[in-house]
């Protein structure tokens, strides 16, 4: 079997192949992020080329990829820290996840540091516990947080109003279709996108701006921010909006952490950024694409006035995503809902457009 260390430097996505015993079958490649299927079709091939397969692996910085390789039936595993750690930017070199030749030696030298990755699965798979210690650690500031304003998790229980949010995006095709879907019902909705995202498909950002939509930041590269040191962490959020601010003329002021990932250092650090956390109380797994059906029936009997439903318009095949929103749509208004701009369940928060008219 062959591994192939998958990640990122910088603005790139970057590729290295080692065979069974560690030795290069391919030195580092690198690769814009607009051209990711170039990625996966490298991978693909180098796949056929190997005896028993390719196996690819990733930390924990680079959900940008995870998903997208996933759904392209490659063999997914992810390495957390300790075994592999994220590069800090340092003398104007820019930040990336761990080495691809480290993630690919790892896969050889250290296979039980591996984590395996499927369709029905989320990025953190293995880290359960971890996870939901974190997140309990954060209720205590959660609360003083939302009191300040600095985190939003639904709207007043008091408003027939729902939220809808998109994560991972901008993506070339699925997005522009959710907008052709939300202008045909004159409804508004946020995206956070993921840097690396929004650098490499700019018209779209543009499309989402123009269309009077609100435009969130979902970090640089859909890290698992408790994974990253401070540096890396500002890195994160300072690029996100600078390249969106380049896009936009105006820099985000709504952060959503990648998978929810937080932990109390993470959210006091988000607030000292002057940035507004949003979280969710609706979801449903559209990114392990269930079927139209099921994400309407998630999404519609969850909500309650003033709910904050997530959905994906990126990070791999979101056309079951696309198919569900027109119904999801119609079936909250015709309860009597209206889609409101997230930004009114946010005080003080900025928008990347002109303030779009409350949805009816």
């Amino acid at each position: 079997m062959w591994f192939a260390g998958v990640g990122w430097v910088g603005t790139d996505l970057v590729v290295a192949v080692v065979d069974a015993s560690g030795a290069p079958v391919s030195a580092r490649r690198a690769y814009p992020v607009a051209l990711l299927d170039d990625l996966v079709a490298d991978l693909a091939r180098w796949r056929g080329a190997a005896p028993g397969g390719l196996a690819c692996v990733i930390d924990s910085t680079a959900g940008v990829l995870e998903r997208v390789l996933v759904e392209a039936d490659l063999a997914v595993h992810r390495v957390d820290p300790p075994h592999a750690r994220a590069r800090a930017p340092h003398h104007g070199c820019p930040a990336g996840g761990a080495p691809v030749e480290q993630l690919a030696a790892l896969a050889v030298t250290s296979p039980a540091a591996l984590q395996r990755l499927t369709a029905l699965e989320g990025g953190l798979a293995g880290r359960d516990a971890e996870v939901e210690q974190a997140e309990a650690a954060c209720v205590p500031l959660e609360d003083d947080l939302r009191a300040a304003g600095s985190l939003v998790v639904r709207g007043p229980a008091g408003s027939r109003e729902v939220a809808l949010t998109f994560d991972d995006g901008p993506h070339p095709e699925h997005t522009p279709a959710l907008l052709r879907v939300l202008r045909r019902f004159d409804v508004h909705a946020t995206f956070f996108c993921v840097g690396m995202q929004a650098q490499a498909h700019p018209h779209v950002v543009e499309q989402i701006a123009a269309a009077g939509h609100t435009i969130g930041h979902h970090t640089w590269s859909h890290a698992y921010l408790p994974d990253l040191d401070s540096l890396s962490l500002s890195y994160q959020l300072e690029r996100t909006s600078a390249t969106i601010e380049n896009v936009t003329g105006t820099a985000p002021t709504l952060v959503r952490p990648p998978y929810g990932g937080r932990d109390p250092r993470v959210l006091r650090e988000l607030a000292a950024s002057g940035m507004t956390t949003v979280m969710w109380d609706v979801e449903s797994p559209d990114w392990a694409r269930p079927g139209a059906d099921v994400i309407v029936r998630d999404v519609v009997t969850g909500c309650a006035d003033g709910s904050v439903v997530l959905l994906h318009d990126g990070g791999g095949d979101r056309a079951q995503t696309v198919e569900a929103v027109p119904r999801i749509l119609e079936s909250l208004l015709g309860d009597g809902y209206r889609v409101a701009p997230l930004d009114r369940f946010v005080p003080s928060a900025g928008r990347t457009a002109a303030a779009p008219r409350p949805s009816r």
